[in-house]
């Protein structure tokens, strides 16, 4: 067991990752009410609501039993999600950011980013 948990630990690779979570609007809905959540990113729940935006999603799915469905909008919706159930009862959305660099014409520019973050 230690030599696997030693190879792990050998293999991980270092992750790049930002706190973005899926906030719903109503955690019960009826059944002819929309789903509908809001994309944040930020910190300790308070954050920046960000619109759909395709170019950006690698995947962004709903499950309910054993059906589910791309979630697709409109660039710039807010919330990101607005759909209609898939049937009675519970809905897990799956949401997966498309990676981003930042690159910074200066090194001026980056200390004053880390600075204010």
């Amino acid at each position: 067991m230690r030599i696997f948990a030693l190879l792990l630990t050998c293999l991980a690779a270092p992750l790049n990752a930002h706190e973005l979570w899926l906030e719903p609007l109503n955690f019960q809905v009826q059944t002819d009410e929309q789903l509908t959540a809001r994309i944040l990113n930020g910190q300790e729940f308070a954050g920046n609501e960000l619109p759909y935006l395709p170019q950006r999603i690698k995947h962004f799915v709903a499950f309910s039993g054993d059906k589910n469905t791309l979630v697709r909008g409109r660039a710039g919706n807010r919330p990101a999600l607005a759909m209609d159930p898939l049937q009675d009862g519970l809905h897990v959305v799956i949401y997966q950011s498309k990676p981003e660099e930042v690159d910074y014409e200066t090194w001026e520019d980056f200390q004053k980013f880390v600075t204010h973050k």
